[in-house]
């Protein structure tokens, strides 16, 4: 008879994957402070979510994008594109959310409370 996991491989299996199933039930992530928008990696405005909701134009290489910031989250409302990707995504609110426009080379980004204050706030999954 041919056996595939010992008991002790059950185990770490069992363990690990209870580990997994509890991580992902129980990760929440904050809500976000500000919106940042970024035009080709480089950082162009910073808006506040906090509010009532405004409507801000950010000029791109394809033409202007319409954005709306406020009640706590940010979407685009129009865009130039073909698309139109990032009108899909809808609002963001919560922090290390992204909208994309890849067209328009843009992406919009939510910081956190304590993001510019954090040692790490530099460090992202591909640099380490």
């Amino acid at each position: 008879m041919l056996v595939f996991f010992r008991p002790l491989d059950t185990i770490i299996f069992l363990v690990i994957l209870s580990g997994a199933v509890y991580t992902f039930i129980n990760f929440e992530g904050s809500a976000g402070v500000k919106a940042e928008v970024f035009l080709e990696s480089e950082k162009i405005a910073s808006f506040d979510l906090a509010g009532s909701d405004r409507f801000r134009e950010i000029e791109t290489m394809i033409g202007n994008v319409n954005i709306r910031t406020g009640n706590g989250s940010v979407q685009v409302d129009s865009s130039p594109c073909n698309h139109k990707l990032c009108m899909l995504r809808g609002a963001i609110a919560e922090t290390h959310e992204h909208i994309i426009c890849l067209p328009a080379r843009m992406t919009i980004t939510i910081k956190g409370k304590n993001s510019s204050n954090s040692p790490y706030s530099s460090i992202d999954a591909f640099s380490y």
